[in-house]
């Protein structure tokens, strides 16, 4: 389904003026980390986080990293 949306919303992403930041995560199953590439492109001006370790970019899931010794 958001794959299509891209598709069909393209020219609308295009003419979104505000700040715009799109957080994916690494392991999201719902969200392919490449249609928030694509989405990036189509938004000008906007920023990507692609949140590693993380089923769907929200926060509250991050793993903690490895301490290195």
């Amino acid at each position: 389904a958001i794959a299509a949306w891209l598709k069909d919303e393209a020219s609308a992403s295009a003419r979104i003026t505000a700040p715009t930041f799109i957080v994916n995560g690494d392991h999201d199953a719902m969200v392919a980390t490449s249609n928030s590439f694509e989405l990036l492109q189509r938004i000008p001006g906007a920023t990507l986080s692609i949140e590693l370790f993380n089923a769907n970019g929200d926060l509250k899931e991050s793993h903690p990293m490895p301490q290195s010794t």
